[in-house]
């Protein structure tokens, strides 16, 4: 039955009424999770963009937190730990067992096909003056098809190890999800969450004082892009999603609302101190990223208590949610050509004529089905 209280849009009326049927609200939104993921995106796009700009050598606040800005992935994956776990969660709530092919399915869709796409545009020199070095081609391209790229080079576009590192958690979470919910008290769902999540630091603090890892592209190899090494965030939301189903998480929406604006603002005042990975050492590779973690986890449970509360600009997060996919595997592609702009032109200048292409009716009405598949038939 259809929902009243949405509008009925002719999807064949045009390109105003594909916007409008991509842009249309569904029952289950919540605009606050676009906001989150709306954010994600944004501060991905300007750590990216910061580096068309060629910023010196000092930075104010907010060059700093552009440079920070791969804190949007930790993003991502916070709310992918989340909306993944929560689906199962509602399955094995309503139907006592989790539709493992059905899952499989959903996440494949959602994933795999813009994914391969964009790999295949890429090795084939689509997007200009972006020239991927033909070096072991086919043995590269044979670890990104297996979303092997977390541990090895993701060296065809750099965004896509994380890719490798959902592709994963998509894998093994059916097999954790299954006995936690199980689990009676929230004290024992808690202990084995936070059992998986300690994984990563203490994997990350001993590889760090048994290798050199304070050049950055150790560090990146060993510490950062392995899946081994980003549980935590994946973890907090899926504690999240567990909490919310069993009935754990309440917390009203003034509260929630009072727990966004302080964790959003120590959130930028975080990542606007100092540039992160500059110098690299123990606290970069043990304890950052657990801060980071949960400060993204209490903007999280802020956003879902927040669910009724009005967000000003909804259709604009909704907007950008919904192209945040596609969005994040072609922007890095796109670098050579925004900063031959930027310098002809004016700095940003070639990373918003990017953006305004990637965001044209034509592609945002795909993004959007992308989304659904995502966060509503997950």
């Amino acid at each position: 039955m259809a929902n009243k209280n949405l509008p009925i849009v002719n999807a064949t009326s045009g390109l105003k009424g594909r916007l409008a049927t991509a842009l249309m609200p569904h029952p289950s939104d919540n605009a606050w999770l676009d906001l989150l993921r709306t954010l994600a995106i944004l501060l991905v796009f300007f750590r990216h963009g910061q580096r068309v700009v060629h910023a010196g050598p000092d930075l104010n606040r907010l060059e700093t937190l552009f440079i920070n800005g791969w804190a949007g992935v930790d993003l991502f994956l916070v709310l992918s730990g989340y909306l993944v776990t929560k689906v199962l969660a509602r399955q094995f709530t309503e139907h006592g067992r989790i539709n493992l092919a059905g899952y499989a399915k959903r996440r494949i869709r959602r994933v795999v096909p813009a994914y391969f796409f964009v790999l295949f545009l890429v090795v084939v020199g689509y997007f200009p003056f972006f020239q991927v070095s033909t070096d072991n081609l086919a043995t590269r391209i044979g670890y990104h098809i297996l979303f092997l790229q977390d541990y090895f080079p993701s060296d065809i576009n750099v965004v896509f190890w994380s890719l490798g590192v959902e592709a994963k958690f998509y894998a093994l979470v059916p097999l954790l999800a299954l006995p936690v919910l199980r689990l009676k008290s929230w004290a024992s769902i808690f202990a084995v969450g936070l059992a998986v999540a300690a994984i990563s630091p203490l994997v990350r603090g001993a590889v760090f004082v048994t290798v050199d890892a304070t050049e950055y592209y150790t560090f990146w190899n060993q510490l950062r892009s392995p899946f081994y090494a980003c549980l935590e965030p994946l973890m907090f939301g899926f504690l999240i999603a567990i909490f919310e189903s069993r009935g754990f998480l309440r917390l009203s929406a003034q509260k929630g609302c009072y727990l966004f604006a302080i964790s959003l603002a120590a959130l930028f005042l975080f990542l606007s101190r100092q540039e992160f990975l500059a110098e690299i050492n123990l606290w970069d590779a043990a304890v950052q990223p657990i801060v980071l973690s949960l400060l993204l986890a209490s903007l999280l449970i802020a956003a879902i208590s927040m669910k009724e509360v009005h967000l000003p600009l909804n259709a604009a997060f909704r907007f950008g949610a919904r192209i945040s996919y596609s969005l994040y595997l072609v922007h890095f592609p796109l670098i050579p050509v925004s900063s031959i702009i930027s310098e002809i032109y004016r700095p940003w200048c070639g990373w918003i004529l990017v953006g305004f292409c990637l965001t044209e009716p034509s592609s945002f009405t795909y993004n959007s089905q992308l989304y659904r598949v995502s966060v509503h038939e997950a």
